[in-house]
């Protein structure tokens, strides 16, 4: 199951032109073609709240509201937001918080494409894995004979687990 990439969002948020050019280019050779650009922390979460990005890379220095404060903001309004944040060296703490926060990933500036297309594969099987599960998910909650017939099974941690383990057994209905 492969993201149409081609109708995927991203937005960059850097104060560098310089590496949001770079990052457009990358972003471009990788198959995105939505890519929308914000150079500071305040018109990052402007962007964002009008296009809903699935991915944003977010330097973690910025003029108006650093990353980390558009990060929060962004998180708060959009608990699943994907927000990847990029850091040089001296901004380790930042990142430590950004992390605390709901930032999804780090890229290690200067972003090199190795390290971009390594992290964006990542997301895209994390994120078609995902969504395979959900509807392995709901096709047991909806029509398997549960193992345990408790109230509210379907819905609770060790019922997933024992539906995820009826399918890998091949007991599923």
């Amino acid at each position: 199951m492969e993201k149409d990439l081609s109708k995927a969002k991203v937005l960059v948020c850097d104060d560098s032109m310089m590496v949001r050019n770079k990052m457009k280019k990358l972003l471009t050779a990788y198959g995105f073609t939505q890519i929308f650009e914000a150079s500071d922390g305040a018109q990052a979460v402007e962007k964002f709240a009008d296009i809903v990005p699935d991915v944003t890379f977010m330097d973690i220095v910025m003029p108006e509201l650093s990353g980390v404060e558009a990060l929060k903001l962004i998180k708060t309004n959009s608990p699943d937001a994907v927000v990847i944040m990029a850091t040089s060296v001296g901004t380790v703490g930042n990142l430590s918080e950004a992390i605390k926060l709901g930032a999804n990933d780090f890229l290690q500036k200067p972003v090199d494409e190795e390290q971009l297309y390594k992290l964006l594969d990542n997301y895209f099987k994390k994120e078609a894995f995902r969504q395979l599960s959900v509807k392995q998910e709901n096709r047991f909650t909806r029509k398997s004979p549960c193992c345990s017939r408790k109230e509210g099974h379907n819905k609770s941690k060790a019922g997933r687990a024992c539906h995820q383990r009826r399918l890998y057994d091949g007991k599923a209905g």
